[in-house]
């Protein structure tokens, strides 16, 4: 070979060699501009670009820890999300203390019952069925108002008017808007048996929220549905206390302990199994006109009182 074909193949390998290097360095490069793009910091290329070996193996490092980040990110995001799906599948816990507002939820902590006079009701309002009817006529509350009738319920609540003393025929909502009451007492619950459970639950805590609504400052005081007599219990699919049990556990639950309060009068009349006692009952639902005076004394031993400031 002569010295022209030798000095030709080695300008075509340096050439090639030239080219090789330049490609690498304009990849290695381009590289590594889009990792500044995506801001991970590599302000240490101009000072080791020519040390290729160490650059590929810290290149390697940070992809491997760029990797592992994505991925802890990964299961972060995935922990969040499992977390956020428990909470909202969880059944709703209302913070009825927040929600109302006022002096009355101020304090927030769980309050005690204690024994008060008659006046104590000279501020409240019962809403009720026939049961609070009859506490009406014969509990002796004579400065209480109530808004009762005979087959109430909370589906009826929102729309029925009724005739109230000194106010004409009104419904729910005039009461609660034209007065503010000091505490409000509920009781339904008998005339819903037959209605699926979930739509009464729901129902029910519906109108707990709307008397909030209006009444803000009141203490709401949930009261557990009578029993019926152990007769009636035992021959009825409907109207037997085993539902009625059902409902007041319900009822129960929706109470705080701070602004709404959970009170039981079967305590007062049941027989030893948990049925109401024929000794206070005739027609297996409602308790004598006498016993109802019993009732409100009762109702003196269940009162929840909030200083004011």
């Amino acid at each position: 070979m002569n010295t022209i074909d030798t000095k030709r193949n080695r300008f075509f390998l340096y050439l090639f060699l030239i080219s090789f290097v330049a490609c690498e360095v304009v990849m290695v490069a381009d590289y590594f501009g889009k990792q500044r793009e995506r801001g991970l910091g590599l302000d240490w290329l101009d000072e080791k670009f020519g040390e290729k070996e160490n650059l590929i193996a810290e290149l390697q490092e940070d992809t491997t820890s760029d990797t592992e980040g994505s991925l802890q990110e990964k299961d972060d995001d995935e922990v969040a999300e499992k977390n956020n799906g428990e909470n909202l599948s969880s059944e709703p816990e209302q913070d009825n203390g927040t929600a109302a507002g006022g002096s009355a939820q101020e304090e927030q902590f769980p309050r005690s019952f204690v024994a008060v006079d008659y006046d104590y009701f000279d501020d409240a309002l019962f809403i009720g069925d026939s049961r609070t009817v009859g506490l009406m006529e014969y509990g002796n509350l004579e400065n209480a108002t109530f808004f009762a009738d005979s087959g109430m319920s909370v589906f009826s609540l929102p729309t029925k008017k009724i005739s109230v003393p000194e106010t004409g025929k009104v419904s729910l909502e005039e009461m609660l808007f034209q007065k503010q009451y000091g505490k409000i007492y509920l009781m339904l619950g008998i005339n819903e048996l037959g209605y699926k459970f979930e739509g009464l639950q729901k129902k029910y805590q519906e109108t707990i929220e709307y008397i909030r609504g209006y009444q803000g400052e009141a203490v709401i005081f949930l009261c557990a549905n009578l029993h019926v007599t152990e007769e009636q219990s035992d021959k009825d699919p409907i109207y037997n206390n085993t539902n009625v049990n059902r409902v007041n556990e319900m009822i129960a639950g929706l109470a705080d302990g701070i602004t709404s309060f959970y009170i039981d009068v079967n305590e007062l009349f049941d027989d030893e199994n948990g049925n109401l006692s024929t000794e206070y009952s005739s027609d297996s639902f409602h308790v004598f006109g006498k016993d109802y005076t019993t009732w409100a004394d009762w109702l003196c031993t269940k009162a929840i009182v909030v200083e004011q400031e």
